[in-house]
């Protein structure tokens, strides 16, 4: 047994995130967050949002490697591997499947990282096609800003997310 209270990383110090470091020793590398309306007991735009949004918890910018080049630039490298992108990519459509939801997005920003996001969004095309009962969907982040007429209501459009829904409505005309 595990029992892990709420750790928070001090900002701006040498120290190594316990959190991340207690993800990728236990092998927690998709973070599920359900997203589901409330409504009728909670108004919303989006009365019939469920979607399910799976996150990759270990590599791209959880890899921790910065350092600094001048007095004044400092840099962050974000690492993808392809094993970790098929890794995560099948467990979003296995989590799709077993949870009988119908559609699966992939949400990255590979119009900007060509490389990382541009791999990422690579692998979901070779997978999608192994999971024929699920509806493969992909955005890039331009596309997929909250409010734009082609967004996916509820998701935010940060780099590397899956979402999975049973209904993904989109936001409103204007």
């Amino acid at each position: 047994m595990f029992l892990k209270a709420p750790i928070t990383t001090p900002q701006g110090g040498g120290y190594k995130s316990l959190n991340v470091t207690i993800r990728k020793t236990l092998g927690l590398y998709a973070n599920v967050r359900p997203c589901v309306s409330y409504h009728p007991f909670v108004q919303t735009k989006h009365p019939q949002l469920d979607l399910v949004i799976v996150r990759e918890n270990e590599e791209d910018l959880y890899a921790g490697i910065e350092h600094r080049q001048t007095d004044e630039v400092f840099q962050c490298l974000k690492l993808i591997t392809r094993p970790g992108c098929e890794k995560i990519v099948r467990y979003a459509f296995e989590y799709a499947r077993q949870h009988g939801r119908r559609k699966v997005t992939c949400m990255t920003k590979d119009n900007i990282m060509k490389m990382t996001d541009g791999l990422f969004h690579e692998v979901f095309d070779e997978i999608a096609p192994q999971y024929p009962t699920s509806r493969p969907n992909t955005r890039s982040s331009t596309s997929a800003r909250p409010g734009s007429r082609r967004s996916p209501s509820g998701t935010t459009s940060s780099s590397r997310r899956i979402s999975t829904g049973t209904s993904c409505p989109t936001s409103p005309r204007r």
